[in-house]
């Protein structure tokens, strides 16, 4: 497909509430997103065996579409130094949202990139 950069914003529970309203442009490589916003709860943390994420959504841009597919997914469970050099490691960025109430956005984005900008 030609044209492009395409703009990539945030949409969702956390449209309005980032200081990001625009976060990417994407001219080459692959996005995904991930999260439970559509499907519910239905990703497990299998190193902590429950059905629950540490992350609300992430999003990643990486070089194919198979690993950022791969990334949104695993992205969800991940600390955030794991988030870095998942990053680093596939040459990759990823975004995600943090579960807190809408008050602690005065004081922290509920987003977090990480990877290279």
């Amino acid at each position: 497909v030609s044209g492009g950069p395409w703009p990539l914003g945030v949409g969702g529970p956390f449209k309005g509430r980032t200081h990001h309203p625009v976060v990417e442009t994407l001219s080459e490589g692959a996005l995904s997103g991930s999260g439970k916003e559509i499907q519910g709860a239905h990703i497990w943390d299998v190193r902590r065996g429950i059905k629950e994420t540490r992350w609300e959504q992430s999003w990643a841009i990486a070089p194919s579409g198979a690993v950022a597919d791969a990334l949104t997914t695993a992205a969800l469970s991940l600390q955030p130094k794991e988030l870095q050099s998942a990053a680093d490691m596939l040459n990759a960025r990823i975004l995600v949202a943090r579960r807190q109430p809408k008050w602690m956005d005065r004081f922290r984005d509920p987003l977090a990139w990480y990877g290279a900008c």
